[in-house]
């Protein structure tokens, strides 16, 4: 994959056949574990593709049929590992208060996505300041519909200088206990990718 480290996040995709386009957090969610991006779905063990788990410089595609395609298949991935000022990957897990957890990532975000992996159901959730420049940011994007942007209170993420924090209980950013995955990109990177 050319990254030279073990990448955070992978998002992989058939180009010939219908399927999902399947997520996975090295090092964070292993073991075959994975998400969808088109779907609300909570993580799954999906061992039929990217096992063994990623490592710095490759990304196997498991031998078998993913989900019951015919093989081989044609697939583009996606790739990015993680860029001190640049970008962060990882999980936290929600407190189901007004006031939650701080995610520090080093940098002010200017994009964030983040997904309920495990504990329940539901949408992968985009927030940026670009959209909501002011705390907290409420205005949602969910890649995985066709849903118009949400503005509501239960979208509420606080976003500061090195990080972010959900601001409010429910279960979108914040369920008592359950587990998120994010990505996040700085406003005004302090490092870039070498050309």
């Amino acid at each position: 994959h050319g990254l030279g480290i073990t990448p955070s996040m992978v998002f992989a995709k058939t180009r010939d056949q219908a399927a999902n386009w399947y997520v996975q957090f090295p090092g964070i969610m292993d073991g075959g574990r994975t998400l969808y991006l088109n779907a609300a779905d909570g993580d799954t063990q999906d061992v039929t593709w990217a096992t063994p788990a990623a490592t710095s410089s490759v990304l196997k595609v498991n031998s078998q049929n993913v989900s019951g395609l015919s093989s081989p298949s044609d697939w583009v991935f996606y790739c990015w590992s993680e860029v001190p000022g640049f970008s962060s990957f990882g999980a936290y897990v929600g407190s189901g208060t007004t006031s939650g957890p701080f995610i520090n990532t080093g940098f002010k975000p200017r994009w964030i996505m983040v997904k309920l992996a495990v504990g329940s159901i539901d949408d992968w959730f985009i927030i940026d300041t670009k959209r909501s420049p002011n705390n907290p940011a409420i205005s949602a994007l969910s890649p995985n519909n066709t849903n118009a942007e949400q503005s509501a209170s239960y979208n509420s993420v606080n976003v500061t200088s090195n990080g972010f924090s959900p601001a409010d209980s429910n279960q979108n950013f914040n369920g008592n206990g359950y587990t998120y995955i994010y990505a996040a990109f700085a406003e005004t990177p302090t490092q870039f990718l070498p050309q």
